[in-house]
């Protein structure tokens, strides 16, 4: 920013909004501090500057925030006016991001809908590069042999199948936590028409993994059953090992 002859370079958090402008030289000229909704809670400086909760423009006559479709009351925590998309944007038409303001911003004023669902960035990590942060033993380490089909009624239709699994290991369960970025597109509608928007977030993933562990003395075989299902063209054929699937659950650890 140019003022007077003098140039000031603003410093924006994470939402962007602004918490201060320093000089040529690095220091700190004025600063900013806002609740969670905009509200200023401490400044310091005499600089004339209007950017500043998000980098939306303050009204400093009416202490209101302007979203270029409309205003944001940091006061009361919410527009003035509806979103025009009105029930694409949800029930209430006057939320400021569906009052989650640590997390998103708005800055167009309006709600957009999500139109693809959110899917992560894949990452550039080496083989091996994830480690568990968290480890332990855990009963027994259950491996599907095969199945069979179970009978159902006298003269009537297969209905069930029975399981056969073994374990000869103890089960090593391992837990993992990762950082990952996602990304999804969203279609906002105003009064220039409609644009499609592309947006990302942080998120933590978690995780486990079972895998097989320790040698057991002797070898142990359970059975369980379950309800059988044919999907897709395989859908209405007369049941049978290639047509049917098995969804018996694993025996308990």
């Amino acid at each position: 920013m140019l003022r007077g002859g003098a140039t000031s370079y603003y410093e924006a958090d994470g939402l962007g909004s602004v918490t201060s402008l320093s000089n040529a030289a690095g220091t700190l000229a004025q600063t900013y501090a806002f609740d969670s909704f905009g509200k200023q809670t401490g400044s310091s400086g005499s600089l004339v500057n209007p950017f500043q909760y998000t980098a939306r423009e303050l009204d400093s006559e009416t202490g209101l925030y302007f979203y270029r479709a409309r205003y944001l009351d940091p006061n009361a925590g919410r527009f003035l006016s509806e979103d025009r998309v009105r029930f694409a944007g949800g029930i209430n038409f006057y939320a400021y991001v569906k009052n989650q303001p640590t997390d998103f911003v708005d800055p167009f004023g309006f709600e957009c809908m999500q139109v693809t669902p959110w899917q992560e960035i894949p990452g550039m990590g080496g083989p091996n590069s994830r480690q568990p942060y968290a480890s332990y033993e855990d009963g027994l380490f259950w491996q599907l042999e095969g199945w069979e089909f179970a009978n159902g009624p006298e003269g009537g239709t297969v209905i069930s199948c029975i399981c056969t699994w073994t374990a000869s290991r103890t089960r090593l369960r391992k837990f993992y936590r990762e950082n990952v970025t996602e990304e999804a597109w969203f279609r906002c509608d105003d009064c220039r028409g409609s644009r499609r928007e592309y947006r990302t977030r942080k998120k933590t993933k978690q995780w486990e993994v079972d895998s097989p562990d320790k040698p057991i003395w002797s070898p142990e075989t359970r059975y369980t059953t379950g309800p059988t299902v044919q999907l897709g063209r395989d859908a209405g054929a007369d049941p049978s090992g290639l047509s049917t699937k098995c969804l018996c659950p694993p025996p308990a650890p």
